[in-house]
């Protein structure tokens, strides 16, 4: 089976790309994606070995993963198994590289094949959370969301705070709105 490629460019240094990801996680990862539903923190642990986990409010943690391969700020390979067994991981390799004034970042999803009859489903239902994911990243990095470079990576701090704040906070107020069953309500203002 066929792994799962995404590719983008973002308009920052591989640095601060890679930081993002992998440090910063918990400022774009979705609610949906988790195993709780409400996370506090999404935590990868900087080494090889390390745990790719949430933390709850109340303190419990969950895994979902297992870092293979932490190179910033070039390569993070990682096994992945949110809401699944750790048998049955899969594995995401996403590199980070200099490109112009920004930094192309590609995504291998692989491993679909060692999950038998169920993998072709779960290589769908990633297909699906991968295009859920992945504008947030963008947003999170300061970009225009397209996946070109909008923007120029000197002015990004200024510029994009806002936008970073605001993903965070809406964020926030999709783990509160499920958390109180209210799927479906769109976001008013400063409230949730």
């Amino acid at each position: 089976m066929e792994p799962l490629v995404r590719e983008l460019t973002v308009a920052c240094p591989p640095e601060h790309a890679f930081a993002v990801w992998a440090e910063r996680t918990s400022l774009w990862w979705p609610a949906s994606h988790s195993v709780s539903g409400a996370p506090e923190a999404v935590v990868f642990e900087p080494r090889a070995g390390g745990r790719i986990y949430e933390r709850v409010s109340g303190g419990e943690e969950h895994d979902s993963g297992r870092v293979l391969a932490w190179e910033p700020p070039h390569r993070l390979v990682y096994s992945w198994h949110l809401r699944q067994d750790r048998a049955d991981a899969t594995e995401v390799e996403i590199t980070f590289t200099a490109a112009g004034a920004g930094t192309a970042v590609a995504i291998v999803h692989r491993g679909w094949e060692r999950l038998g009859a169920k993998g072709a489903q779960l290589r769908e239902r990633n297909t699906r959370g991968w295009a859920g994911l992945l504008p947030r990243y963008v947003a999170a990095v300061g970009l225009d969301g397209a996946g070109g470079a909008g923007g120029e990576w000197r002015g990004w701090r200024v510029a994009r705070v806002a936008r970073v704040a605001r993903v965070a906070r809406v964020a926030r107020c999709e783990a509160a709105r499920r958390a109180r069953g209210v799927l479906n309500g769109g976001h008013r203002g400063g409230g949730c």
